[in-house]
Order: C-alpha cells, then sequence, then structure tokens
C-alpha cells in the first residue's frame, strides 16, 4: 500500500499528532515540492484528509495503519491482532491507559501486550506489567473474545485477546510511553472516562467473576 519511506513518515507523524499545518508535517530536511508529491499520494491512497483549514489528518483507514505503518500490514484490514488484555486491580479501582496514537487515540481501556512464544500468557502479563508500569501482580486467565470498532463502516479495530485478570498490585506507577499514559480510575469515575468500545462488555463480564468469551463489533 506504501511503498516510500516519506510516505510511511506521514502516517506515523499524524498517528501521533493530528490535525497538522504541511509546515508542522513537513520535517525540514525533505524538500517542499518532494514531501508535497508523496502527500499527494497518501491522499489519493484514502489515508489522509485535508480539510478546509488546510489541516492534515488520517482518514479512518490510515488511524487502522497507524504507529503499525513501518510493519507489514498489506492485510492489517482483514487480520485479527492478537493480544493480552491486563485487568489489574487495586481497592475500588482499575489500572487503565490513554491511547496517545492511532487508531482510536484519546480512548482509554486496559493495557495490553503482545503474547510471545514460549512464554505463558500469565508470565507474560506480570513481566509486561513491572516493565512498563513498575507494578507487581499475578495474573489469571478469566475470558478471551474477538472484537472489532468500525467509523462510518470503515474498519478502525479488529483484535482477537485474552482477558488476563490481577486482583491486587503493588508499587506505584512509573512509566515512559510515548503511545499511552498509563493512571487509575475509580468505579465510581469509570463514566467521566472515554471507554474503548469494547469495555463497557468486558467490564459488565468481569463483574461476574466468570470465565467469558465475547465476539462483538461495535460502532464509534
Amino acid at each position: 500500500m506504501l511503498n516510500h519511506h516519506i510516505q510511511k513518515g506521514i502516517i506515523y507523524r499524524l498517528a501521533l499528532e493530528s490535525p497538522l499545518r504541511f509546515t508542522d508535517l513537513k520535517p525540514d530536511e525533505i524538500d517542499n515540492k518532494l514531501f508535497s508529491y508523496h502527500l499527494k499520494l497518501v491522499i489519493k491512497s484514502g489515508l489522509v484528509t485535508k480539510n478546509s483549514d488546510s489541516l492534515y489528518a488520517l482518514t479512518s483507514e490510515g488511524k487502522t495503519l497507524g504507529v503499525h505503518v513501518y510493519s507489514d500490514v498489506s492485510d492489517a484490514f482483514k487480520r485479527a491482532r492478537s493480544i493480552i488484555l491486563l485487568a489489574v486491580r487495586r481497592e475500588d479501582s482499575w489500572l487503565m491507559y490513554r491511547r496517545n496514537n492511532e487508531p482510536l487515540r484519546g480512548f482509554v481501556g486496559f493495557m495490553h501486550c503482545e503474547p510471545e512464544a514460549g512464554i505463558k500468557l500469565e508470565s507474560r502479563a506480570t513481566n509486561y506489567l513491572k516493565e512498563t508500569c513498575s507494578l507487581r501482580a499475578s495474573f489469571d486467565v478469566v475470558g478471551s473474545g474477538i472484537t472489532s470498532t468500525f467509523n462510518k463502516e470503515k474498519i478502525e479495530s479488529y483484535v482477537n485477546f485474552s482477558v488476563l485478570l490481577a486482583n491486587s498490585s503493588e508499587g506505584e506507577i512509573s512509566a515512559d510511553d510515548p503511545y499511552a499514559s498509563y493512571f487509575w480510575v475509580k468505579d465510581s469515575e469509570l463514566s467521566k472516562v472515554i471507554l474503548l468500545p469494547n469495555m463497557t462488555s468486558i467490564l459488565e463480564l468481569l463483574s461476574t467473576g466468570e470465565t467469558f468469551f465475547i465476539d462483538e463489533s461495535y460502532k464509534l
């Protein structure tokens, strides 16, 4: 879909911050005409849009690529991404993260990581939590599912996930992640944050205390 590093750089930059003006989007070391040429190509490809104020932003398809634009994403719209959702509890609060990149920038949900071959999900979750947030916890697998999220018929997210629960945790949050912000959210304040579309269903199922599986689609 994208065969040039300038085009990939445009997608990556807008995934982290948008909308942007041409002068803010273009790297200083790249010639104006050359950059304009590649910018027109990603617009023509339906990945970037320019509004009436001359601001550039990602389309739904562009958001799906997001910061993963440098990966092999030729069929990213068709394959579900496998992840582990870390549901970490502390008294009456959940550990949450806010996405700082596309797709779904600004939404809040459980932090996640990808499974690794040869490592049990529980160990992977424990290690990732400590490495990312400096928190300590033990996990149990409590559920799984596959969900897709659409924005005006365009897919924004398609994930296959396992949910691992830690009913308690130790330590203080210390994280240095340009793609996310981590914080505790009390049960009584969940309605005050913009939850990822699948979070309401997952939180409801977690409250039952039973193992679950969900297969649902959502619209923004």
